[in-house]
């Protein structure tokens, strides 16, 4: 009996947390598609360098701030691979399916 009390407290955590979740992308889309309400929000809403979620939602970048520049050194290295044997190709259609296996007559 304590273990379903547990559980039913687990799910209705999960489902406050879940609406909350849901109510907070709701109101950045709404505020997304709403200057004045984002303005009420954000004094400095109208300016060019204002990122928050709401302007990454308007430029469709919701995964996340720009990405990191990638850096790329050059190392010199020396590889040494070992000769691969004969390579066998092997089908990739299983031929050995019996005759029975086939749609009914009725069908053909």
């Amino acid at each position: 009996m304590q273990e379903t009390q547990r559980t039913n407290r687990l799910s209705v955590c999960s489902f406050i947390v879940s609406l909350l979740l849901t109510a907070t992308v709701l109101f950045s889309l709404l505020m997304a598609v709403s200057p004045a309400l984002h303005q009420f929000l954000h004094q400095d809403a109208d300016q060019s360098s204002h990122e928050c979620v709401v302007t990454m939602m308007q430029k469709q970048q919701v995964c996340g701030d720009a990405p990191a520049p990638l850096l790329v050194g050059v190392t010199e290295t020396i590889s040494f691979s070992p000769q691969a044997g004969p390579t066998v190709a092997l089908s990739q259609v299983d031929h050995g399916l019996p005759s029975s296996r086939g749609p009914p007559a009725i069908l053909l």
